[in-house]
């Protein structure tokens, strides 16, 4: 598209519209208005034209193209009525597919998108393949994309915001699991699951999408959506990719390397491994190159990270499990008595199930966060009462600076202190990141 002279407007302000602004003044635009319901940005571009508050989507139908940010659904009605108008939406991740449609790995699902994404990074750089990371993860593509090569691999961690208007599949696709999330967004379960179906519904015969097995919800995506070739990982089966007698192997390739060798820790994260071992296949990695990369990765910021130890209690920072499909295998991860960091603003998800695993678990108190700090105790509550064993302790915090010594009042040389929210981080912090960067420098400073 030539964006020259056309009125263009972008809908939204964070990381991402930052990246396609900085995209489209290299690439010719001049008329660009910034729209963000933000009143308060003070970063602006010197000379940028914008619209900020709450009308900031009044007005959509005057400009010819509009780039959505991932936060505003597509069928917001603003958006909706700019569309009929003839007015062109479309967004960073779909022009990005559209320059740039080969030799892209996608990897979508609701939980574990981002330690896979990291995964196939470290895996195809050990093979000396020249590779980029981006997407959801954290770097906008557009910002890279003038640089890539002909050879260059796109690791893309996509959300179902992301996918929702592509019109284009990754060449190699991963989902890793699927079940719900971002109700409040999405509305229904098939309205969320539909918004991720791009990842794979494009894809030609040569494509190749990968999925896990053991997951319900991905085995129903599969088989309504995918168009190219498909492979399974398993930890319970036999299948392309799969866990037998304490290793990973390859059906095709044979034995990667010992459970017992890889850092990061959780049943979950073995199909994390299972499924960029399969994408690293795909791609003719040799299993040594793999077991070295698996064995020296140590994971994420914020996706279940071993912070340390302080006066024998070990603090985990997982501020990106945003929903209890997240929360659940971090849970899951830990044998020592357990104080819970959780709750946040709502996206319209149920609780029931993350309050039965709170009390089959190690959780000795919980520390939580309103609104959703008010649904995941009456969750706990209801499962301690149907099972007739004690609730966990629990204390209520207002602000970030409560977290921490609430914590400390409860914690015993041992014991755990997750953060592992379940919910989104809206309120009390900027996003996920902001989150987890407060929590790491709050247990830095401990003494």
């Amino acid at each position: 598209m030539d964006f020259t002279a056309r009125r263009i407007a972008l809908a939204g302000f964070g990381q991402e519209g930052r990246s396609t602004y900085e995209y489209l003044l290299a690439h010719g635009a001049t008329d660009v208005t910034i729209l963000d319901r933000r009143a308060d940005i003070r970063d602006l571009p010197r000379g940028a034209k914008s619209v900020l508050g709450p009308e900031y989507l009044s007005g959509l139908e005057a400009y010819e193209v509009i780039f959505r940010s991932p936060g505003l659904p597509l069928h917001t009605s603003e958006l909706q009525g700019a569309q009929e108008a003839g007015v062109y939406v479309t967004s960073h991740t779909r022009l990005f597919f559209e320059l740039r449609p080969q030799r892209i790995i996608g990897i979508s699902g609701t939980k574990g998108k981002g330690t896979t994404a990291g995964l196939v990074k470290a895996i195809l750089e050990e093979a000396d393949m020249p590779v980029r990371l981006g997407g959801n993860i954290g770097t906008p593509p557009l910002s890279f994309v003038d640089q890539l090569h002909e050879d260059d691999w796109v690791v893309l961690e996509l959300s179902s915001f992301q996918l929702e208007d592509a019109t284009a599949s990754p060449e190699i696709a991963i989902l890793t699991n699927l079940t719900a999330d971002h109700l409040d967004y999405h509305g229904t379960i098939d309205a969320y699951h539909a918004a991720k179906s791009s990842l794979v519904k494009f894809q030609s015969a040569t494509g190749v999408a990968l999925f896990n097995i053991d997951d319900a919800g991905s085995k129903e995506f599969a088989e309504r959506y995918a168009r190219g070739s498909k492979r399974w990982f398993s930890t319970d089966e036999k299948a392309d990719a799969y866990v037998e007698n304490e290793s990973v192997y390859l059906k095709a390739s044979g034995h990667v390397c010992a459970t017992a060798k890889i850092p990061l820790p959780g049943k979950h994260n073995l199909h994390n491994v299972l499924a960029a071992s399969l994408a690293a296949e795909v791609l003719g990695v040799k299993t040594p190159q793999m077991a070295e990369a698996i064995q020296r990765y140590r994971g994420l910021p914020y996706h279940l990270e071993v912070l340390g130890s302080k006066q024998g209690v070990t603090y985990v920072n997982d501020s990106y499990a945003t929903s209890p499909t997240a929360t659940i295998p971090a849970l899951e991860s830990f044998n020592q008595p357990t104080i819970l960091i959780a709750g946040g603003a709502d996206k319209g998800i149920d609780y029931g199930e993350l309050g039965q695993v709170i009390i089959n678990s190690p959780v000795k108190a919980l520390v939580l966060i309103r609104p959703v700090g008010d649904a995941i105790l009456r969750a706990v509550q209801d499962a301690a009462k149907a099972t007739q064993v004690p609730a966990p302790h629990y204390e209520f915090i207002a602000a970030p600076e409560e977290i921490l010594p609430a914590c400390h009042n409860l914690a015993k040389e041992g014991d755990v202190v997750l953060l592992s929210p379940a919910a989104a981080s809206f309120g009390l912090f900027q996003d996920y990141r902001d989150r987890g960067r407060f929590f790491s420098e709050a247990v830095a400073s401990v003494r």
